[in-house]
């Protein structure tokens, strides 16, 4: 997915059973350094490759799932290594003004309230965008595996799976993989793995799924610094 416009923060925080933006209430805290390299099983609705990445979707929608699961990371003194999370949700028909429709975030139940926040935060920064509607956190554990041929993972609550089996290359047996290409908001990736992706959510009171379309699996690397939002006392 390719965005025109400059960074605008998806969400700063995720606070109890809610979901908080800049400027919805909350309070700014000190800069935290963080950094995260993680690996993301991702599929939409797309054709392969997801045209997104150079223009918009090729349907009015695209309709995504995103799993990850993080090697190593940090959100200023927050550890994150090993935590494994979900997004998904809907990008809508032109989100090149930076604005999409609707995501879903969902952590496991091992995850604390300050890794929930920390990796909102990180999200604004890999994912540039504004969300109309921000649903969750939702609390499930995650299945995820990645193999030579094939890579999986599923939410516990049923509510989210995706497969993709990879493309070969010429020599038959290992990926298509592309290079050179900038994952969203993340300053370096190791290359887009290709595969035909297989996967279901459901977001809200929506139920999607879709079978031979766009995936890949990928791993991210970036840091900086950003102010994340604390919640008001209660």
């Amino acid at each position: 997915m390719k965005l025109r416009v400059g960074a605008i923060t998806l969400l700063t925080a995720v606070v109890g059973a809610g979901v908080l933006f800049l400027g919805a209430g909350g309070r700014m805290s000190s800069p935290a350094t963080w950094s995260l390299d993680a690996e993301v099983i991702e599929g939409c609705s797309c054709r392969l490759f997801c045209p997104c990445f150079f223009s918009g979707p090729d349907k009015d929608f695209c309709k995504f799932n995103n799993a990850f699961r993080v090697k190593t990371g940090h959100y200023g003194g927050v550890k994150l290594d090993g935590l494994k999370f979900w997004v998904s949700g809907n990008l809508g028909d032109d989100f090149s003004d930076g604005e999409i429709e609707v995501l879903l975030l969902t952590f496991e139940p091992s995850a604390t309230q300050a890794q929930i926040d920390a990796i909102s935060a990180i999200l604004g920064e890999i994912y540039p965008v504004h969300a109309k509607q921000v649903l969750g956190p939702e609390r499930s554990s995650i299945e995820w595996v990645n193999g030579p041929t094939t890579a999986m993972a599923r939410r516990a609550n049923g509510k989210a799976e995706i497969t993709l089996t990879y493309e070969k290359g010429d020599d038959g047996q290992s990926h298509v993989v592309i290079r050179n290409l900038k994952y969203m908001g993340a300053k370096q990736n190791r290359g887009f793995h290709l595969a035909r992706s297989k996967h279901r959510a459901t977001v809200g009171d929506e139920t999607y799924s879709f079978n031979g379309t766009n995936g890949f699996y990928i791993e991210i690397i970036s840091s900086g610094t950003v102010k994340a939002m604390t919640s008001q006392a209660r």
